[in-house]
């Protein structure tokens, strides 16, 4: 399980004239009237202070270590390496499990009826044979039995077993997965075999195949993933949100062309200048020795295509005849090289146009969302509003959030690139350069290889029951 700790930037919707604040090149304290938060708390004793700072609190008042750059602290990851906007929902869970059929009794006598439709359901749960519980953020040991609250409770199941393995005896046994990770799957499987298959993850962890799947970034995410969490510096990517990550929303939308001039058949890059005392020799000598000088750029486009990246640039450097490589060249580069960019698939875009209500209920709780012109909200433009105020740390606002109205309101619609007013070289530069330090992009990057190999598991899986 993932504590996130109060590591905050001091920035963060603070009024100043309520606290009391000390100062250490380690981080700062705050001694404050507001209660604790529920979610990774704790005061650091060994911490150096100031005089101005008492050495006990008032009754109701509880001091709160807000982390400096060099703290070392290990039981959170520090707010100057990562943002709590976009790790505070890697806690919360949900449920694949299969749709009760009436006979099964939980350990309280509760028997919950037949499956049937419902106004929240996902689109895929009508014919499949499996649903999707509520939301959970307080997950426990399997050791400990159930986790408590699932909420809201959907389809009559009260009490839904969350373990990382299937027990045949044990009723409404279910699978636990983050939200986020059940939208890069569906996303994955639509590419990789034209359709969104959750039945097949089903079944595929029903024969305890899970831990076959060789991770990707597998040796840091064993270390961190102990009992407890281990927060380790550098791997803050791993439960960083991989929808709607700030730095990969701005890259998206700056390769976006306004300008009614862009032409995605242009060139990618600048025209060369060559030598005037020997362009016209050179020009002749290029036609009798360049044999790619007398293609049609079709055929050109069809050579490059089959080069690998790095030897595209070579050959412009040896061949006058790839000068020109249009913009639009790169389209099929950044959906080849890039499959977990979705955003610049159309076939994705029109069968999976939204994230789920679910998914919707993780990001409103982190206020990260995109309005209708695809800019970032702020925060005070993005709180839910409920008939109640909710917070950070108050199950009920994933529940409210999540079940909603049942119409377009209740889902986040993904950013979708124009084929033709998108600059598909520049997109495709900045995933290159960018792919390392964004931790939304990684962290996408490393569930999407994972399902990968889920997908490939379960194909095998059904070619042997055949």
């Amino acid at each position: 399980m993932v504590k996130i700790s109060r590591h905050h930037h001091l920035e963060e919707n603070r009024q100043f004239s309520q606290f009391t604040l000390t100062k250490s090149r380690y981080g700062r304290i705050l001694r404050t009237p507001l209660c604790p938060l529920r979610l990774g708390e704790y005061f650091d004793p060994e911490l150096d202070r100031d005089d101005d700072a008492d050495s006990t609190t008032d009754p109701g008042t509880f001091l709160e270590h807000i982390a400096g750059p060099e703290c070392e602290e290990s039981r959170g990851y520090n707010g100057h390496t990562v943002s709590a906007l976009t790790v505070q929902s890697a806690r919360t869970a949900q449920c694949l499990l299969r749709k009760p059929t009436g006979d099964e009794e939980d350990a309280q006598g509760h028997v919950a009826p037949v499956w049937s439709p419902e106004p929240d359901d996902e689109p895929w749960e009508e014919n499949s044979s499996w649903m999707l519980s509520g939301l959970n953020s307080l997950i426990v040991e399997p050791e400990l039995g159930p986790s408590k609250d699932w909420s809201p409770v959907r389809h009559g199941v009260r009490e839904v077993n969350d373990y990382d393995m299937w027990f045949e005896d044990v009723p409404h046994i279910g699978m636990v997965h983050h939200p986020w990770c059940m939208e890069v799957y569906q996303r994955a499987t639509l590419k990789q075999k034209n359709k969104v298959d959750v039945d097949g993850l089903g079944e595929w962890w029903e024969l305890h195949q899970v831990e076959n799947v060789k991770r990707s970034n597998g040796k840091m995410l064993r270390y961190c993933r102990q009992q407890w969490w281990e927060h380790e510096r550098g791997s803050e990517f791993l439960i960083t949100d991989p929808l709607e990550d700030a730095g990969l929303v701005k890259l998206l939308q700056e390769a976006v062309e306004t300008s009614q001039h862009f032409n995605p058949a242009d060139s990618a890059f600048p025209p060369r200048a060559p030598n005037k005392s020997t362009a016209k020799s050179n020009q002749q000598q290029n036609t009798t020795l360049d044999p790619f000088s007398t293609l049609p750029a079709e055929l050109l486009q069809q050579i490059l295509a089959e080069l690998p990246n790095t030897s595209i640039g070579a050959v412009r450097e040896v061949s006058r005849a790839f000068t020109h490589i249009p913009i639009s060249f790169f389209y099929p580069l950044v959906r080849r090289d890039y499959p977990w960019i979705w955003e610049a698939d159309q076939e994705t875009s029109a069968a999976l146009p939204q994230y789920s209500r679910w998914t919707k209920a993780v990001i409103d709780k982190a206020a990260r969302k995109l309005n209708k012109s695809g800019d970032l909200v702020s925060r005070e433009e993005d709180k839910i509003v409920t008939g109640q105020h909710s917070t950070a740390s108050d199950p009920d606002s994933l529940t409210n959030a999540a079940v909603g109205n049942g119409n377009d309101e209740d889902h986040i619609t993904p950013i979708s690139l124009p084929r033709f007013e998108t600059n598909w070289f520049k997109l495709y530069a900045s995933l290159k350069k960018h792919s390392g330090s964004l931790p939304g992009l990684r962290n996408r990057e490393r569930i999407w290889r994972d399902c990968q190999q889920i997908i490939t598991m379960i194909d095998e899986m059904r070619a042997r029951s055949a």
